[in-house]
């Protein structure tokens, strides 16, 4: 990724949003099926390698929310990364709203 941002681009065309919808499904097939948990930043950074090879642009997004109360982990803290295309979120969509993205990483 070659910038750091807060911003989100613009709303991609129909053309273009259907191939990052394709790259998209192409991910959560992937990451069901490898011997290795796929986090959330492995999805990201796959992801925005597969666009880019396709000429469309990526963003990775990293978050961070705070632990709940009573958890049973002593790590406070919560990341999680996701990533769009445009403004559609390709991966990482569910948990994206419970997270304060503290940067944007544009390619």
């Amino acid at each position: 990724m070659s910038q750091c941002s807060i911003d989100r681009p613009p709303t991609p065309t129909n053309a273009d949003a259907g191939r990052a919808a394709d790259v998209a499904r192409a991910l959560t097939v992937v990451a069901g099926r490898t011997p290795w948990t796929s986090t959330c930043l492995a999805q990201a950074l796959a992801g925005a390698r597969l666009l880019h090879s396709t000429g469309l642009t990526a963003t990775i997004t990293l978050g961070v929310a705070k632990r709940g109360p009573g958890s049973l982990r002593g790590d406070p803290m919560l990341a999680h990364a996701w990533l769009d295309h445009g403004d559609v979120t390709l991966t990482g969509g569910a948990q994206e709203l419970r997270f304060l993205p503290v940067g944007r990483f544009l390619g």
